[in-house]
């Protein structure tokens, strides 16, 4: 299972970082996603060009482990990032067709008790993933920029803006993968990608 090490930009600055291993670590059992979660704070725990870290999490850790994840954020309160619990939309839907008040306990803990902000990726342009969104209000929502290719620039931007006043929840770009994609991604938006630097070196160029 490989590790990658990706930058989160406004722009061309990295504002942050996302430890990514692939998705079997999306299936590790609570324990074993916990310690994984530790790794990846001390991973960057030295680095100073940052403030966010975007934190792979599987909802039934946040329950069975909620105890030893509190401690765990003590132990961290050094760390010179703001560390984001990010979950999947997919178990969101789960978890709320089951129990909606339940979920809407374990990520308010999440957010103020731990404290940490909630993310959650793989969101898509449908009405009843936007329901859910505005309904939780998670701090980031990770949205395709592949999901708008057919948008200018300028409906991009105003789309972001709409949205963000709506749900109360920033969005980060994902899958920015060529220099296209890389130009409508509004200039304030967050934005992550798997060749930011070659995107970045293109841009500089034009500078």
């Amino acid at each position: 299972m490989g590790i990658r090490l990706m930058g989160v930009y406004r722009g061309d600055k990295r504002v942050g970082y996302e430890i990514f291993f692939g998705m079997e670590a999306r299936n590790f059992p609570p324990r074993e996603d916990l310690v994984n979660l530790h790794r990846n704070i001390l991973f960057v725990k030295d680095r100073k060009d940052g403030f966010l870290l975007f934190l792979n999490v599987n909802l039934p850790t946040l329950i069975e482990e909620e105890d030893r994840l509190r401690e765990l954020f003590r132990e961290s309160e050094d760390i010179p990032f703001i560390a984001v619990l990010e979950l999947t939309l997919e178990e969101i839907k789960e978890a709320f067709s089951k129990d909606a008040g339940e979920l809407e306990r374990v990520l308010n803990t999440a957010r103020y008790e731990f404290p940490a902000p909630i993310s959650f990726s793989g969101v898509s342009l449908t009405f009843e993933d936007y329901d859910l969104v505005r309904r939780f209000s998670p701090d980031y929502v990770k949205v395709s920029i592949k999901e708008l290719s057919c948008l200018s620039p300028e409906a991009i931007e105003t789309f972001v803006v709409m949205f963000e006043e709506n749900t109360k929840s920033a969005v980060v770009f994902t899958h920015v993968e060529s220099e296209e994609e890389f130009k409508k991604v509004p200039e304030e938006a967050l934005w992550l990608g798997y060749y930011e630097e070659k995107l970045l070196k293109l841009n500089r160029s034009r500078l």
